[in-house]
Parts: structure tokens; sequence; C-alpha cells
């Protein structure tokens, strides 16, 4: 019955169909999840009852189907469904059959239902289309830099050295394990938040851990020496939350509590990147900047140094190509800019360059894990998640992957070449 109310669409449907195809292989998938028929009085609701209400919920998701744009659209599918038939989609659960079986005519659900989903939103490999799938097979660029960034002297010509492999360090937050960490990563300091306490000692070398495997995968997918990751002994690794640390962009800071709401290391580390790449551009600039995605591009030239003006150029083009500089908007700043008007977020929140930066950065280490048959949600979360905060998807991801490697072969040390 579904296949002759609603055939799914074909290639020559779609010729004009000016969809990311990221999206619409998203709905073809949300689609096979359709019920194929109506209900037979399940649940106490008569058959009668079903057949009209798979009928008229067919018509809505059809609707709803071809007004769906962005990865945001599709993961709203639900919520958005359940809006158009009158029902609160948060208190689904909770909703007697009787009034939301409208909800449930088209789903595969057994009922009860033990969710509030009545399609199945595809999992992150769903969200790969070829492009993604095969940056196993992107070149890596590995030209060697024109100056030792990451050190304190920006300008000498030494050149860090091809570092054995250490073991994984077992943390016992001793003076001398902290301090072998922040050497190795070239930190600032590592700082135990005050409201963690004498008794949470044993979660901190926990935590302090997990961070540790996550700077070590960072370093690795760069391709650049560890002690790199401290940019010049700018960044501090803070292990648990600080209850008067604020929720803005961290430039100085990498803070790990554990918890899933923090932005992974990568995110935060990409913001630390970016705010010290102004730094170290700031000095020549009549108008400093807290972020290198913030610097307008006719200001580069006033930059001395060779080097950062190089990378705060490559800053500069991949804002451009996300668009929230330009006139131009990625589907990737739509679908940011349409998951804040879900979730009532305020302008400059999200959408912010810095915050664009770091999560299109974030998902270039997710990629460059995959291509190493790696994973690490400390480091990166899922980047490939639709259910989210947006990250970049399909082309548009691939294009910044590319600017970004690019990016960072121009710190890439010669030793690693070889």
């Amino acid at each position: 019955m579904l296949h002759t109310r609603w055939p799914k669409d074909d290639w020559a449907s779609r010729i004009n169909d000016e969809r990311p195809d990221g999206v619409l292989k998203l709905l073809d998938a949300i689609y096979d999840d359709i019920r194929e028929e109506p209900r037979i009085e399940d649940g106490g609701i008569s058959a009668e009852k079903w057949q009209q209400a798979y009928t008229s919920s067919l018509n809505i998701l059809k609707a709803l189907f071809r007004k769906t744009k962005t990865q945001v659209d599709v993961a709203e599918i639900n919520v958005r469904f359940a809006s158009r038939l009158g029902l609160d989609y948060q208190l689904m659960k909770e909703t007697p059959l009787e009034k939301s079986y409208p909800y449930w005519a088209i789903s595969k659900s057994v009922l009860p239902a033990i969710s509030s989903e009545a399609l199945s939103i595809p999992t992150s490999e769903s969200v790969q289309d070829t492009e993604t799938a095969q940056h196993a097979n992107i070149p890596v660029h590995r030209s060697p830099p024109t100056e030792n960034f990451f050190t304190n002297n920006h300008h000498s010509d030494e050149k860090p050295e091809l570092e054995p492999k250490p073991a994984p360090v077992t943390v016992s937050l001793t003076g001398d394990k902290t301090e072998a960490i922040k050497a190795e990563y070239g930190l600032k300091g590592i700082i135990f938040a005050a409201s963690a306490g004498e008794n949470k000692r044993a979660d901190d070398g926990q935590l302090v851990q997990e961070a540790h495997q996550a700077l070590s995968d960072l370093a690795e997918a760069l391709g650049i020496s560890k002690r790199w990751i401290g940019l010049s002994a700018s960044v501090n690794l803070q292990i648990g939350a600080n209850p008067q640390s604020s929720n803005t962009e961290c430039t100085h800071t990498i803070v790990y509590t554990g918890h899933e709401s923090a932005n992974p290391i990568a995110h935060q580390w990409g913001s630390c990147f970016n705010a010290y790449i102004a730094q170290s551009a700031s000095k020549d600039l009549s108008s400093p900047v807290t972020y290198a995605s913030q610097m307008e591009k006719n200001a580069l030239s006033d930059v001395k140094s060779a080097l950062v003006r190089a990378i705060a150029t490559r800053v500069n083009e991949i804002t451009m190509v996300i668009g929230v500089k330009g006139s131009h908007g990625s589907e990737y700043l739509k679908s940011t800019l349409g998951y804040m008007k879900w979730k009532k977020l305020p302008e400059g929140t999200i959408d912010a360059p810095q915050v664009m930066f770091a999560r299109a950065f974030c998902a270039y280490i997710h990629d460059c894990m995959i291509a190493r048959k790696k994973t690490n949600l400390v480091l990166t979360g899922d980047t490939l998640n639709l259910t989210g905060v947006p990250y970049p998807i399909a082309a548009e991801r691939k294009r910044l992957y590319t600017l970004l490697d690019e990016l960072f072969s121009l710190l890439k040390p010669a030793a690693k070449t070889a």
C-alpha cells in the first residue's frame, strides 16, 4: 500500500532536485522505515481507524519530506511530524494511544513503544556518502615547515626531534606524573578544578588518562610532534569543571570533565590554535582580534611572519567557505542556523566564526582517525551524528578536510616525512 500511495523517488524524479545528496540518502533511509501496510486492530484501536490514520499520516510525511532541506530538518522529522498532528513529541511516550495512534500509524515500532521515535533517524554510518567514506584514500600533504612554529622562538631553525612512541601512561596523579605529561605535550600546566576535591583523585586519574590518550591521538592525526600540542606552552589542560568557568569558547585552556555535554578535546584545541594564530599575528595588526577566523583578508598583508600569514590566510579561506563572513551560506552554516532556531539559541553562539571553525576542525580530526581505522570519542565526539549540533557533511566536509589538511601541512616537521 505504501508504494502505491507514495512511490519511492528514483533518479529521474530527482533530476532537478537541488538538495544535497546526503539529505536525499537520509530521506531514502527514513522512507524505508515506514510501514508498508496499516496496522490491524493493534493496541485496542480498530482496523478502520488505523487505515484512516495511515493514509492521512502518509500525506503529512510526504509533505514534510518535500520541505526537508538540511540535516537539521532530517533530525527533526519525528518532532515535525508530531507537531503537524497536534502532538507533543517530548510527551509522546506518556500520551495515551487513543490520542497518539495517528503518529504510530506509519511506524514499524511494536506497541507500546519504548521510545518517542515513530521513524528511526539513520545512524552515523548512514551519513557518510561515498566521498566521506573514501577519506582513507585522500592524500595527506606533508610539506616541511618554513618556521618552527610551535616553539617559543617562532624563527628558530631548530627542528623537533623524531620522538619514539611512548608506552601508555598510567596516571597516579603524583607530581612527577603530571609534570611528565605536561612536558610531553608542551603544556603550560595541568589544572585540577577546585570542585573535584581529594575524594575524587581516582576519578581525576582516569580523566587524565583519557585526556592523555586523546592528545596523543591528536598529535598522531595531525602528524606533528606531541610537544607542539601545547602551542608554545600557552595551553592549559584542566581536569574537572570549575564552577566559575564560563561557557564561552576557549582560547588557552582545554577542559575535560568526562561529561558528554562538553565540547570534544579536538574542538577545544582547534579553538586554542585559532586564538594562538591570532595572538601571533596581532602584534602586526592595527586592530587585534581574539581568533584568526575573525581576521579580515585585507589585514593579512600586514602580518610580517610568512608562516603566520600563510596560516591565517588558510583560516580565512576556511571561514569564507563556511560562509560566516561572505554572502554565501554553506549547508553547514544553514544547518547550524536551523539547529539554533530549533533550540532557541541566541545569535553568536554556535554560529560564531571561531565555533564553526572548531567544529570543522573536529570533523577533520575525526576523518583523520577514520582513515587510520581508529576512533576516540573523547577527542572528536561523533561528528557524523545527525541528531546533535551540526557538522560539515558530504562534499563540503571533503572540501574543508582538504583545506585543513593543506593548512596543517605547513606545520608538519620534515622529520615526520622521512
